[in-house]
């Protein structure tokens, strides 16, 4: 047996007697107990306690046929609903299922469906059973089809009768025939119970049995109620545009609607069964979930049962086809928005939403964070989280405060919240809006998108879903490939996909960040758009996309910023403890303070602190941020250090010349070029640039041409070095003779 993930369902069915369900819900609870893998005896127990109608052994044989699965729409929200419109209070953390039928636009109001009067040969006027028997079958079955029907019964424990085995020999032609012959229905198949009635299969049979396996065309479904009146059972049906093949009266409390499916395999027959049941649910019609059995019997037309009437109500009603229902089904729903008359648009334009992110990211637009493993991926979605929270900037940009909503779905919940704590210290901010995160730990509970959208969409509409008002401002999903729906490779797949984002936008107001892979490989060379594992799709889906790619820096650069951000991070830990260290400018005479003033003996804790500092700015690496954007003007890339737990900007240009990691540092600069293309660009730009500075003049101070070009002094003289239409010397730049 499977491991039911709802323990809180058996407290709340204490709060739920057996005995205010009608039949109907009691075996729906039932069916959703195993569903979520419950043991039989919690069914029972509960049920026990209807002791007027509980009959033993009567759940067992239930039990075994019902499903394990959720596949025929039921769960625990099938119990949920129960409880709550019986006043049962739920914790806010009770149905944690996704969004299903509930969450759809409702085609069929019952609140306006008028009951519509039965016609008179079910209620008492003139009626022709044998005719009525020969519409159904030419109705029902092809003529050289078997078909089963059981005249007899038995009673049971419950004082009710059953079927007995039936008869399944003869074929639709063959009864057609002999009711035509006799004009009486009871010489055609027979004497029946009369207080019983007659049963018939609605799909044709192989001609020996009726058991599911027996059935040679899974054509139709019953659709079938006890507890709705009659006239608003029909009412409800025709309303639903169902597909009726035939539509009888049970000559009791009911009518039978045998719906057509045309299913080709028993997935699609369940797949198609489930979508009728859940849209008859939608409309308020309380459907017997037992009735989706393809073997199931309903009632046959042209017989009486207790002296009432089990007759042929209409034939061949609503929709064509299960195909043709569907489409009308998606046409009434239709909840698009309208059009848009430009002329109107333009004379009245409406504002466009607020930037999250300066810059970047408006507030309900999408963004992908994609780069390589170890790029610390993670650490940058946090930092954004924080940034948000915190009305800080991130990457170099401003953020607009709000509440988060971070989605972990790779690390564990204990490591997730450790990180954020690091991020809160190395910034030194203290964290004084962390109330404006909250963190959904999903490690080991992670779902496809589609599954997991709703669910997602359910839980942050309970804080609201305008950010204005205490709604979440940012939903961060990390990372994508562990809900991905689909084949990565499929454009169709990655659309249907990404469009769940669009759906927690739409429904939350919100903007939506998600984080994705590389694909392997050196990526220097190509576009940041053509970077991702996977579908282009995922490269035309969002708003914006940062792309974080590795860099070469050299020894001398990295071994600076090393330095560097051991420097910071020793001078945060001295002043935690009332320690103020000299104000150097410079890494190198910091580090030799520190270790002439600071490193004491093996053990004492200051110092362990201080050399595992060191050591991890021995892992500082180097990446250069690619923006690109749809909302806003392109942007330049940033380059930044890693420096954990932080993404630091190179705020000093010591990485801007760096080449891609991975690639050949000779042949390319930092962006992927041709070196040789990039330095022949340069050295124009630096003709242009004594051009434009000059004026005429021959001569042009050096740090007046890099102010100009917002290099550094050095940058301009190495390139001056390099250029042959240009000279320097004692800090002024000549044209050459």
């Amino acid at each position: 047996m499977k491991q039911n993930d709802h323990g809180d369902l058996p407290h709340i069915l204490s709060q739920m007697p057996a005995s205010s369900c009608s039949y109907t819900e009691w075996v729906s609870v039932g069916m959703a107990l195993k569903a979520e893998g419950f043991a039989l005896s919690v069914w029972e127990d509960w049920s026990r306690e209807d002791r007027d109608r509980w009959h033993d052994g009567e759940c067992a044989t239930k039990w075994q046929g019902f499903s394990d699965s959720k596949d025929d729409g039921v769960g625990a929200g099938t119990i949920c609903d129960l409880a709550r419109s019986r006043g049962v209070q739920l914790s806010p953390g009770a149905l944690d299922e996704p969004f299903g039928w509930r969450d759809e636009a409702t085609v069929v109001d019952p609140a306006y469906v008028e009951p519509v009067d039965l016609p008179e040969s079910a209620t008492g006027g003139d009626w022709n059973p044998t005719g009525q028997l020969v519409d159904y079958l030419h109705a029902v079955f092809e003529e050289t089809e078997h078909v089963c029907y059981v005249t007899q019964s038995w009673v049971g424990d419950d004082e009710k009768h059953h079927p007995k085995k039936g008869s399944w020999d003869r074929t639709a032609g063959q009864l057609i025939a002999d009711l035509e012959k006799y004009g009486d229905v009871a010489k055609a198949i027979g004497d029946w119970d009369e207080d019983a009635g007659v049963w018939v299969c609605h799909n044709p049979v192989d001609g020996k049995g009726r058991t599911n396996s027996n059935v040679s065309a899974l054509r139709h479904v019953l659709i079938e109620s006890d507890e709705d009146d009659p006239e608003q059972q029909l009412a409800i049906m025709r309303a639903l545009n169902l597909p009726l093949t035939a539509v009888v009266s049970s000559g009791n409390k009911s009518v039978h609607g045998i719906v057509r499916v045309d299913a080709s395999n028993m997935d699609e027959y369940k797949r198609r069964v489930s979508r009728l049941y859940e849209e008859c649910a939608r409309a308020g019609l309380h459907v017997d979930g037992q009735n989706r059995n393809p073997s199931r019997l309903s009632r046959m037309p042209g017989v009486t049962r207790a002296g009432k009437r089990q007759a042929l109500i209409a034939t061949n009603v609503g929709a064509r086809s299960y195909e043709e229902w569907e489409d009308w089904i998606a046409e009434e729903r239709d909840d698009l928005p309208e059009t848009a008359n430009l002329a109107d648009a333009l004379a009245n334009l409406p504002p466009l939403a607020e930037p999250l992110i300066d810059g970047i990211l408006r507030k309900g637009h999408k963004m992908l964070l994609a780069g390589p493993s170890k790029a610390g991926k993670s650490f940058a979605l946090m930092e954004l989280a924080v940034a948000v929270a915190e009305g800080r900037t991130w990457m170099g940009r401003q953020c607009s405060q709000g509440r988060v909503l971070y989605v972990n779905l790779e690390i564990d919940g204990a490591s997730s919240m450790h990180r954020f704590d690091a991020i809160y210290r190395a910034l030194g901010i203290g964290a004084s809006h962390a109330s404006n995160i909250d963190v959904w730990n999903l490690r080991g509970h992670a779902c496809p998108m589609d599954r997991l959208a709703p669910r997602l969409i359910h839980r942050a509409a309970k804080k609201g879903r305008d950010p204005e008002h205490g709604g979440y401002s940012l939903v961060i999903i990390d990372p994508i490939y562990k809900i991905l729906v689909g084949d990565e490779n499929s454009a169709s797949d990655m659309g249907a996909f990404c469009n769940q984002f669009d759906k927690v936008c739409a429904e939350l107001g919100c903007a939506v960040v998600y984080c994705h892979h590389h694909s392997k490989g050196f990526q220097g060379t190509k576009h940041s758009m053509d970077r991702m594992s996977g579908s282009g799709v995922f490269a035309r889906d969002p708003d914006a996309i940062l792309d974080m790619t590795p860099l070469a820096a050299t020894g001398d650069e990295l071994r600076a910023a090393r330095d560097q951000a051991a420097m910071d991070e020793i001078t945060r830990t001295l002043e935690s403890v009332g320690i103020t260290p000299p104000l150097y400018s410079e890494p190198g005479p910091f580090a030799v303070w520190a270790v002439q003033h600071l490193y004491k003996p093996d053990g004492d804790a200051l110092n362990e602190r201080l050399r595992a500092i060191v050591k991890e700015s021995a892992q500082v690496t180097a990446w250069r941020v690619s923006f690109t954007l749809r909302e806003f003007e392109s942007a330049d890339h940033m380059d930044a250090w890693f420096d954990y737990p932080l993404h630091v900007p190179d705020l000093r240009g010591v990485l801007a010349n760096c080449p891609f990691d991975g690639g050949d540092a000779r042949s390319t600069d930092g962006s992927g070029k041709p070196r040789a293309k990039a330095r022949e660009d340069k050295q124009q730009a630096l003709e242009e640039a004594f051009d434009a500075v000059s004026m005429g003049d021959e001569e042009v101070r050096v740090d007046a041409l890099a102010e100009y070009l917002n290099v550094s002094s050095k940058t301009v003289q190495r390139r001056v070095d390099e250029s042959r239409k240009l000279e320097r010397r004692n800090g002024i730049v000549r044209r050459i003779a």
